[in-house]
C-alpha cells in the first residue's frame, strides 16, 4: 500500500533529551569520574567547531572577519537515558552533546563531549539551532534519532572505545552547496502558498515534497515556460521572493503532478508522484526511490556538470504514522579523524541539508548512512508518559534529474 507523505508528526521537541545546561562544571558529572579522561572540554568543543566553520564557510573570510565570529552560547544536552553507555571494555561513554551557537546567527555546531565518539555531528556557517526546533522541523528530529543510533553502535565497539581515546579532527569541504542561497530559504507558508488551498477553500501549506521539487528545479532553471508563462528562475534565485515561486509551487501541487493533499497545518503527497511530476515539468524520469547510500549520494553530488548529477531529494519514514518528510541534499563535507597514538583513521560524511523550513537549521549534518531508526524507546511530554510513536525507518532518496531539451515549454 502506498504510504502518504505528511507533516502530521507528533511533537518531538524534547523527545530525545532530558536536560540542558550552560554550566561547564556539569560536563565532568554527566557520566561520572570513570570517563573524565575522555571528556571533551567546552574549549576543545569550540576549537573543533571553529575549525569546521572556517572550512565550510561559503564566504571568503579574512582572518579579521573570522575573528569577529563570536560564540554566543554553549549548551550541554544529554541524550535520553536509554542510549547504551557502557562499552565491552567496561568504560562508560558520555552521551551528551555540545550545542554551540554563534552571535548574530553566524552559525552553529553540534559536537560530541566524549573523545571516543564522532567529534562533529553538525556544522553550519549561518543561523542558529535549538532543540525546540525539532517541534516544527521533523527532519531535524530524524537527524537526532540518527545521532542516538550512532552512539549506541559506537558504545559496543571495542576498537573505537579503546583506552587510546583521543582523536584529532579536521573538516574538509568536498562539494559546497550547489543550490543558490535564496531558494534555500524557501518554506511552506506565506508568501509561498498563494495557490495552495484545502477543499474547503482555506489557505494551505505548500507541502515538503513540493518545496523539495521546486528547490531542485532551480538548479536546472527548467522548464522555461509553464502554460505560456515565462518562469524567471534567475529572479527566484536572486530575490527574497518572486511571484514565479508561488506559481510553480501551485502547479507542482496539482492533481496531474504531485496531487498534494492540502491541509491548513500540513500538506502531503505520495513520493511515487515525484517521477511523473518531473516528466510533466519537462524532465526525463529520474531514478526510482532507492535506499539511502552515502557513497551513491556523494557520487551524484560530485561532478555536477555530468548529466544527471546534482541535488538529490531525501525522505524519511515515520513507521508508526505511515508518513514521511522530504528535503534536499546539495553538498557534503568530510570530518577526517585520526586516533592518537595509532594508525587508525576514519572519515565521517556530513551532508548539506536544505530542510525546507524558511532556511531554519540548514547546514551539514551526519545522517548515519541513512540509519535513522531502530529500536530506541523514546518518551515525549506530548505522549503523556507513554512510549513515543516517532520512530523512523531508513532514509531513501531520488536522484538523476535530467532536462528534456525538447520540453522547454510545458502545458499542465
Amino acid at each position: 500500500m502506498k504510504k502518504k507523505l505528511s507533516l502530521l508528526f507528533l511533537v518531538l521537541g524534547l523527545v530525545l533529551f532530558f536536560s540542558c545546561t550552560d554550566d561547564d562544571s556539569q560536563v565532568e558529572k554527566v557520566q561520572g569520574s570513570k570517563v573524565s579522561s575522555f571528556i571533551v572540554s567546552p574549549d576543545s568543543a569550540i576549537a573543533i567547531s571553529n575549525q569546521a566553520i572556517r572550512a565550510i564557510s561559503e564566504n571568503s573570510e579574512t582572518r579579521s572577519s573570522q575573528s569577529k565570529r563570536q560564540v554566543n552560547s554553549v549548551k550541554l544536552v544529554n541524550l535520553a537515558s536509554n542510549v547504551a553507555t557502557r562499552s565491552q571494555n567496561g568504560n562508560a561513554i558520555n552521551s551528551s552533546l555540545y550545542i554551540i551557537n554563534y552571535k548574530d546567527n553566524k552559525g552553529f555546531a553540534i559536537v560530541s563531549s566524549d573523545k571516543r565518539l564522532r567529534p562533529l555531528y553538525a556544522i553550519s556557517d549561518t543561523g542558529n539551532i535549538a532543540i525546540s526546533d525539532t517541534i516544527t522541523n521533523k527532519s531535524l528530529a530524524l537527524f537526532f534519532h540518527g545521532v542516538e543510533s550512532d552512539m549506541g553502535s559506537v558504545a559496543s565497539d571495542t576498537l573505537l572505545l579503546s583506552n587510546r581515546g583521543g582523536k584529532t579532527s579536521v573538516v574538509n569541504p568536498q562539494v559546497s552547496p550547489i543550490i543558490w542561497r535564496v531558494p534555500r530559504q524557501w518554506g511552506q507558508g506565506e508568501p509561498y502558498n498563494t495557490y495552495c488551498f484545502t477543499k474547503s477553500g482555506k489557505k494551505a501549506k505548500v507541502g515538503c515534497v513540493a518545496v523539495a521539487c521546486g528547490i531542485v528545479m532551480t538548479f536546472y532553471d527548467w522548464p522555461v515556460y509553464i502554460n505560456d508563462k515565462h518562469i524567471g528562475w534567475h529572479g527566484m534565485k536572486k530575490y527574497t521572493f518572486d511571484h514565479d515561486i508561488d506559481y510553480v509551487f501551485g502547479k507542482l501541487g496539482e492533481p496531474k503532478q504531485l496531487d498534494m493533499s492540502y491541509g491548513v497545518s500540513s500538506s502531503g503527497a505520495y513520493m511515487e508522484n515525484v517521477s511523473r511530476t518531473f516528466v510533466r515539468m519537462g524532465y526525463y524520469a529520474p531514478d526510482k526511490l532507492q535506499d539511502f547510500s552515502e557513497k551513491a549520494i556523494c557520487n551524484w553530488l560530485s561532478d555536477r556538470f555530468q548529466t544527471g548529477h546534482g541535488p538529490v531529494i531525501v525522505c524519511g519514514k515515520n513507521v508508526s504514522r505511515n508518513s514521511r518528510h522530504a528535503w534536499v541534499i546539495d553538498g557534503y563535507c568530510t570530518n577526517v579523524v585520526d586516533a592518537e597514538n595509532s594508525s587508525i583513521q576514519y572519515n565521517t560524511v556530513l551532508f548539506h541539508c536544505i530542510w525546507g523550513w524558511d532556511g531554519d537549521n540548514n547546514g551539514y549534518f551526519y545522517l548515519n548512512n541513512g540509519q535513522l531508526g531502530g529500536s530506541a524507546s523514546l518518551f515525549a511530554g506530548g505522549d503523556n508518559g507513554n512510549q513515543a510513536t516517532n520512530k523512523y525507518k531508513d532514509l531513501q532518496y531520488i536522484a538523476n534529474f535530467r532536462i528534456n531539451r525538447d520540453k522547454e515549454r510545458v502545458n499542465l
